[in-house]
């Protein structure tokens, strides 16, 4: 994988010194890395992840890569499967051993604006909005189920949006114990993008001024352990 542009925050306790090589297990299973990101095959984000899958494969990590969809006409793609199964197969080119789709329904959808309007007290941003909808998607029950046998040692998480995701299933997966690290890569500074294509605030109707986004983007990330951009 090629070197990332800097490390802007690492926190204590997560070395990234310490997953250059898959640790040993009396068990004979190995050990098991969670990438997320957004369902973009055969895109410049692919291709990146494409590199974090080599990465970790290359030194002895099991890999999954889950597939997370977090803007609202990924509702239209999870009902029309002609264009599920061109998904998954460009999805497949990356070369995780397992990949998952996680999939977003209308009534999820619904469920996810009311709970960013009592979150952000209807003064939350696109940015928000679209990490909440992420939020809403879904694994299947038999997803998790293998998820839950895995021994997985990290989850790397590219784009914020995929962030909330991550969070929760990381809960559900692991409860409250010590919590699995979590590093997220950018790819880019997603408020920039946002502002210069000018998307609208579900509450106000208004594209957000920059600092906002900022604000809410940053949140975000400190989220994370290990922040790559």
């Amino acid at each position: 994988m090629n070197e990332p542009t800097s490390v802007l925050s690492s926190k204590e306790g997560v070395s990234p010194a310490s997953f250059d090589h898959a640790p040993e297990n009396p068990s004979g299973r190995p050990p098991g890395v969670i990438i997320v990101g957004p369902p973009w095959p055969r895109s410049g984000t692919a291709r990146v992840i494409q590199n974090q899958i080599h990465y970790y494969r290359e030194r002895g990590f099991f890999t999954v890569f889950i597939a997370v969809p977090f803007l609202w006409y990924s509702i239209n793609v999870a009902q029309n499967p002609k264009e599920m199964i061109e998904m998954i197969k460009g999805m497949n080119e990356l070369g995780a051993d397992r990949m998952f789709t996680a999939t977003l329904d209308q009534k999820r959808y619904n469920a996810a604006k009311y709970k960013a309007s009592v979150r952000h007290a209807f003064r939350g941003t696109a940015l928000d909005w679209q990490v909440v909808v992420g939020e809403a998607a879904r694994l299947s029950d038999k997803d998790i189920d293998f998820l839950s046998g895995l021994r997985a040692v990290l989850f790397h998480v590219n784009h914020v949006y995929t962030l909330g995701f991550a969070l929760n299933l990381r809960r559900r997966l692991f409860g409250g114990g010590f919590p699995l690290p979590i590093i997220v890569e950018t790819h880019d500074v997603q408020s920039h993008l946002l502002q210069d294509r000018g998307d609208r605030n579900p509450w106000t109707g208004r594209p957000d001024r920059l600092e906002r986004l900022i604000k809410s983007e940053t949140a975000l990330l400190e989220k994370a352990n290990v922040l790559i951009h």
